[in-house]
């Protein structure tokens, strides 16, 4: 039996992917092993805070939805996407919708969220480091960044490549249509700047027998604060 620290649930968690990965879907909540390491990672962080949290979640998991919204006593919610059409079936409530914002551009004020989450968002910008550094603009000097990227752990650097363009191109080189790179285990030193700190948590800072019973496989995640 499974448990997933998302919805707060045990079941066993199912099949998934198109080369499928054991033990991945929650059934509940539909969440995956990346939701489940962030949100594991969100809540030693923050969920012991007595403050309330502005919260921006870049391309909203519904799953993470769900649960952060419903929390509105600590935690203010601000789901956005440069598409948010895309998520109708997001229901926050009290007639609340993702927000549209550009994760390179984001036009928030400095210095007013505390938490940034994005998952498996970078890849698909062209600009993966003005994310970053929008990010940390409009983060409280307390506040975090945290995201993950899909990568190759056989690669020293990230692969990118301006020529490939189309879609059938874009899904032999970096493993989906939409995918704009592949990340190497150079992501610390890629995004490395002046203006912040980042580090890099692997999933296998959780012992083996939480890992099993929450269904999350390696993984890494990075943590970034504004200095």
């Amino acid at each position: 039996m499974n448990y997933c620290p998302i919805c707060g649930e045990e079941s066993e968690f199912l099949p998934f992917g198109l080369i499928q990965r054991q033990n991945a879907l929650c059934p509940v909540c539909n969440s995956l092993e990346r939701h489940r390491f962030v949100y594991f990672l969100y809540q030693i962080l923050f969920m012991n805070n007595n403050f309330m949290q502005n919260v921006l979640h870049f391309a909203p998991e519904k799953c993470f939805a769900d649960v952060l919204s419903s929390k509105k006593s600590m935690i203010n919610y601000l789901p956005a996407d440069l598409y948010p059409e895309n998520y109708a079936h997001i229901r926050l409530g009290s007639g609340r919708k993702v927000i549209k914002l550009d994760a390179c551009n984001i036009d928030l004020p400095d210095n007013s969220v505390d938490v940034v989450i994005a998952n498996h968002l970078a890849e698909h910008l062209e600009d993966d480091k003005k994310f970053v550094s929008e990010s940390v603009r409009v983060l409280k000097k307390s506040g975090v960044l945290i995201f993950t990227v899909p990568f190759d752990i056989n690669r020293d650097t990230t692969y990118e490549n301006a020529d490939i363009v189309t879609e059938e191109e874009r899904r032999i080189h970096f493993g989906q249509e939409d995918h704009l790179r592949i990340y190497g285990n150079d992501v610390q030193e890629r995004f490395k700047s002046e203006a912040y700190t980042i580090s890099q948590i692997e999933s296998t800072v959780l012992p083996d027998s939480s890992r099993e019973k929450m269904g999350i496989v390696y993984d890494r995640a990075y943590i970034v604060r504004p200095k």
